[in-house]
């Protein structure tokens, strides 16, 4: 567990240390500066810098789009930034980490590596960002997004505890179906619906979330399971808290509506594919929603 290469000065860490010591998240102060980092790059993205390259990118769609059509193309821009960077940053973690495999199941829930901590910040920029326009824009998006957002702020903020923190950047393999969803996404704006583009997309959106979601989201969830119970039935590192139960049980309920939520979201996915591909009726691939 080495230190972070890139520590925020000292009068930032003793800002924001007395917080964090008072939500029990003792290392967040040393990452803070880079959550703060991506929370503003993101937000600069979808106030300034996403709209002047979307309506570049798409001069005779973008200029006429109103309303909520606006709104997701401009959420989806941020969506589609974080998943791009997220999924690569997350699978170097998860294939060159060493000291990442090298833990044992008590270091996984206790401990952390300064990669995954990195990794883990710069995600929660976007995460704290996401929950923010799930909030302000409940009415749109309806209550199961806005419970997404907070069963997921709620896992990744813990995991500065540190609490399963590399559980957190392992789930962000998930984000590889979000850049292909969000490519559809922009095809059906672009009305594309008839092309091979959009078609060729639909499959490889079918294939990337059966296997990031469904197949490597099960695993991870089963490894997670069994994580949590041997950190309830076994006693802590020395000279570390005991993680309480309530959280573990937080952690196992979030993690448990988070892959709910993937299986439904799959089943919508399912079910227009074998419509398009298999019945060539004309739906749309927008049922699912993106974390």
């Amino acid at each position: 567990m080495r230190e972070s290469i890139l520590l925020p000065s000292e009068r930032m860490l003793e800002y924001f240390r007395t917080l964090c010591e008072y939500l029990n998240l003792p290392l967040l102060p040393y990452h803070i500066h880079k959550l703060l980092a991506a929370l503003v790059f993101y937000q600069f993205l979808y106030i300034y810098l996403g709209p002047r390259i979307s309506g570049w990118l798409a001069p005779k769609t973008y200029p006429n789009l109103r309303g909520r059509a606006t709104l997701d193309w401009n959420i989806h821009v941020v969506s589609m930034t974080m998943a791009t960077f997220i999924s690569c940053l997350a699978q170097y973690v998860v294939l060159f980490d060493e000291e990442r495999k090298r833990m044992t199941p008590l270091e996984r829930a206790y401990g952390y590596t300064d990669l995954s901590a990195t990794t883990l910040a710069i995600a929660n920029g976007y995460f704290v960002w996401h929950f923010v326009m799930m909030f302000i824009h409940i009415r749109v998006y309806g209550f199961g997004m806005f419970a997404h957002a907070c069963a997921t702020l709620f896992l990744m903020l813990n995991g500065f505890r540190p609490a399963f923190l590399t559980y957190g950047v392992a789930s962000y393999l998930y984000e590889w179906s979000n850049i292909t969803l969000n490519i559809h996404r922009a095809l059906s704006k672009l009305k594309m619906e008839q092309t091979k583009l959009y078609v060729a997309n639909g499959i490889v959106l079918f294939i990337v979330f059966f296997f990031s979601r469904i197949i490597w989201g099960t695993y991870l969830t089963w490894w997670f399971y069994k994580d949590i119970w041997n950190a309830y039935v076994s006693a802590p590192p020395k000279g570390v808290e005991k993680l309480p139960t309530w959280l573990l049980v937080g952690h196992a309920a979030s993690a448990t509506m988070l892959q709910a939520l993937n299986f439904i979201w799959f089943f919508l996915i399912a079910r227009i594919f074998i419509s398009r591909v298999c019945y060539k009726r004309e739906k749309k691939w927008t049922s699912a929603e993106d974390e």
